[in-house]
Parts: C-alpha cells; structure tokens; sequence
C-alpha cells in the first residue's frame, strides 16, 4: 500500500506535483512553514550559510549583505557599518578612518 502524502517539513520544499521527496532549501534561502513549494530567499542585511535554513540571520556589524546572501562580506576599507542586519557600508567621514590611525 501506498502512505499518504505527507507535508514537507520546514526548512524542505517540493515545486512539483507527484513527487516522493522534498528538497531542502540551498544556503541564502529558507523556509519556516510546512508544506512549502518554494523557499524564501534571505532579506538583504541578512544571510542563511546551511541546506534546510529555517530563517536568515542578520549580518553583525561591520559585514553587509545582498539579498538571498550565504554570508556577510565585511566592509571595503574605509567603510563602516555599526549596526547588525546592514545591506550596506558608509564611506568614513574626512578626518576619521576605520583603522583609528
């Protein structure tokens, strides 16, 4: 006998009809419901870096991200960010440098 259809767990997805396994959502996505048919790709600022994420976490200061990131890239020389959760860094100010010299 054949057993019922069962729901993909989160962190799982499956986009097509009449299939027997669900598919775990690739680093820079996610999924946090059951029964998905696709995964959410990560906000910018934040990051999902394991198969099967079940949400994105931010990026820590002095790191940014794009959307769908599968990790942070730290800011360029001579840009900041003091925030978690940055899609982005600021140019230092004249008369200020990220090396304090």
């Amino acid at each position: 006998t054949q057993l019922p259809a069962q729901n993909c767990s989160v962190g799982h997805f499956n986009s097509e009809t009449n299939q027997t396994t669900c598919l775990p959502c690739k680093p820079g996505t996610f999924s946090n419901t059951t029964g998905s048919t696709v995964c959410l790709g990560c906000q910018a600022g934040q990051f999902s870096s394991q198969n099967a994420s079940t949400s994105c976490l931010d990026c820590s200061s002095g790191t940014f991200s794009t959307g769908n990131a599968s990790s942070c890239s730290s800011c360029p020389a001579g840009q900041y960010n003091s925030v978690n959760g940055s899609s982005s860094c600021s140019d230092c100010a004249a008369g200020s440098s990220t090396n304090n010299q």
